[in-house]
């Protein structure tokens, strides 16, 4: 039988920006569902030091993720759709 998937609507969206300069390390992919306060990557200094927590500001699903490792403060890393 053909496979069937639930349809969802999400009318807002909102972009996390990087909290400093460093390596953005992602542990979601596009697609991935998403919950308020769940970790979603960290920044990190060059040398694997000094790592700083990203959060979701939001349950949704991820829509966008930048995939340059290099950003500096204030970048959009990763883009979430909710309602």
């Amino acid at each position: 039988s053909p496979k069937t998937e639930e349809i969802k609507k999400l009318r807002k969206s909102t972009w996390i920006r990087a909290n400093k300069s460093g390596l953005f390390h992602s542990i979601l992919e596009l697609g991935d569902q998403v919950e308020k306060k769940q970790k979603i990557g960290e920044i990190s200094d060059p040398f694997g030091g000094k790592k700083s927590k990203l959060v979701s500001l939001n349950d949704g699903v991820i829509i966008g993720l930048n995939n340059n490792p290099i950003v500096h403060k204030g970048d959009a890393v990763l883009h979430i759709a909710y309602n």
